[in-house]
């Protein structure tokens, strides 16, 4: 009888804190043949992340296996020595992590980051000729630019993609994507599962797919596993999971999904005025290569081209597109984070360069990004994130005004002494929303901010945005690539192509 590719009995984890040992999984079991796709389904924090390192024995060091056992092709991975295990994740094991940003070498163009994982796991004798044919195997679509820019001259979605290629370079027999298309827009989501589809049924290797998004998952994998504080609550055929789920938790995952907010949405008050007015904004990045260096390359196509932009005083304005359409560009560009040319007008007051911006602009207008884990000081306890800009904003903020911001992103008090890295990415992301609330801004820039929570949180997060947008008339420029939350929460909705918007009908 064939082995299956993974197999785990009774598996358990507890990590070692300050106050003793914290259970992360619970007796979990399950087993997954060659050429089968299971689907890992699970809230922030339910030990979804914990299970693939785990796999991987890439846990950290406070982390320590209470009992079972983890076997990859019919071998026992936690017997195997320092050089065994090496060559098991270099050629039999790959791991998509969740966060491209902190994963790709900042210093190293990606191109020759693909080249390397290349020649280190399939070829040594690759080139750039085999790279390009994997950028365009994840849909990149410029493979030949791309190759040479740096981590933060592509878009998170072409992050992702870039790791997904530097793991299908193996052939592995065992694929790891631990939340691989958080960052992606729906259609390039949908085509990269379809795409770890045609791996495991062109090669047999098995896929692990963890994902706080079932249904997105639940279209590409036979089997689901649903994981709720560490246990396992419900697995079986995805047919009948969706259809007849046993489990309340599970129920409680299918009836969060976002056409459910469209009736907490806030009305658009009459006659509102206009808040914010962009013309002509355009953002142009340089060239990378030699002649930039030497100061001979000019900038190159332009990433935004002459956007014309109007959000009203109380409105939701939503932008949709795909990755790399220059949506996170014009989050930064408002956020007066990158150079630019044109005018933006706030409150009756023109801007016409990032330096303009002063003080009163930027308390008013607060931007929550898409990777907490690179806009989070990972040196400072959440309470320290929290406290400063209370402090910078002149209200108090001391330990009551921390845990207030706290409450009002559904997260408990006690998680004011942690550090980033103790939390969940899903944690991670409703700090980083109450670090922009800490200023009572008029408007906030949410540049993918539910890209990373799961669905009961991100309904939760959201009505928590609208209940904010009723009390205060705050504003939002809400920019995304799940098209369904936006028909649910926006009241004006642009499409984003080429640097371009295009108004979308209601």
């Amino acid at each position: 009888m064939r082995e299956p590719a993974l197999r785990i009995d009774g598996l358990g984890v507890a990590y070692r804190m300050a106050g003793g040992e914290v259970p992360a999984l619970r007796d979990v079991s399950l087993t997954l043949a060659a050429g089968e796709t299971l689907g890992v389904i699970g809230e922030s924090g339910s030990g979804k992340s914990t299970l693939a390192f785990a796999i991987a024995r890439h846990l950290p060091d406070n982390a320590r296996v209470a009992g079972g056992v983890i076997a990859v092709a019919g071998q026992p991975v936690g017997a195997l020595d320092a050089r065994a295990l090496r060559a098991l994740r270099i050629h039999d094991v790959r791991l998509v992590y969740q966060n491209a940003a902190s994963t790709l070498t900042p210093t190293m163009r990606v191109g020759d980051q693909v080249l390397e994982a290349l020649r280190l796991s399939a070829d040594a004798t690759a080139g750039r000729s085999e790279v390009l044919a994997l950028f365009r195997r994840v849909r990149l679509a410029d493979p030949a630019a791309i190759y040479g820019r740096f981590p933060h001259q592509i878009s998170g979605g072409e992050r992702q993609r870039i790791l997904i290629a530097m793991a299908i370079a193996a052939r592995p027999k065992l694929l790891i994507l631990d939340e691989p298309t958080s960052a992606l827009d729906p259609d390039t989501a949908g085509a990269i599962l379809d795409l770890v589809g045609e791996l495991t049924a062109e090669l047999g290797a098995a896929a692990l797919v963890i994902s706080h998004d079932l249904e997105t998952v639940a279209g590409r994998a036979g089997r689901l596993l649903i994981l709720r504080g560490g246990e396992v609550v419900e697995t079986g055929a995805t047919g009948r999971i969706l259809e007849r789920p046993a489990h309340a938790y599970t129920r409680l995952l299918l009836d969060s999904r976002p056409e459910r907010l469209a009736a907490h949405r806030p009305a658009l008050p009459a006659g509102a005025a206009t808040l914010l007015a962009v013309r002509g904004l355009t953002v142009r990045y340089r060239r990378p290569g030699w002649r930039t260096w030497l100061g001979l390359g000019g900038p190159g196509a332009p990433v935004l081209d002459g956007v014309d932009l109007d959000i009203a005083a109380g409105a939701t304005t939503a932008i949709v597109g795909p990755s790399g359409s220059g949506k996170s560009t014009l989050a930064r560009a408002l956020a007066g984070l990158v150079p630019f040319a044109g005018a933006i007008g706030f409150d009756g007051r023109d801007f016409r360069a990032p330096r303009a911006l002063d003080g009163t602009y930027r308390r008013a207008v607060q931007i929550v990004f898409q990777n907490p884990d690179t806009s989070l000081n990972p040196r400072l306890r959440v309470a320290e994130i929290l406290g400063r800009p209370l402090r910078l904003a002149g209200r108090a903020h001391d330990a009551a005004a921390v845990a207030a911001l706290l409450e009002a992103v559904r997260l408990p008090p006690d998680l004011a002494g942690r550090h980033p890295h103790q939390l969940s990415g899903g944690q991670r992301q409703r700090i980083a929303i109450a670090r922009a609330l800490a200023t009572r801004p008029r408007l906030i820039i949410c540049d993918e901010i539910t890209s990373a929570l799961d669905v009961s949180t991100q309904a939760a997060v959201m009505r928590l945005l609208m209940d904010l947008q009723a009390r205060d008339g705050t504003a939002f420029l809400f920019i995304s690539h799940d098209p369904d939350l936006v028909r649910a929460v926006a009241h004006r909705t642009f499409r984003m192509t080429g640097g371009r918007l295009a108004p979308v009908a209601p």
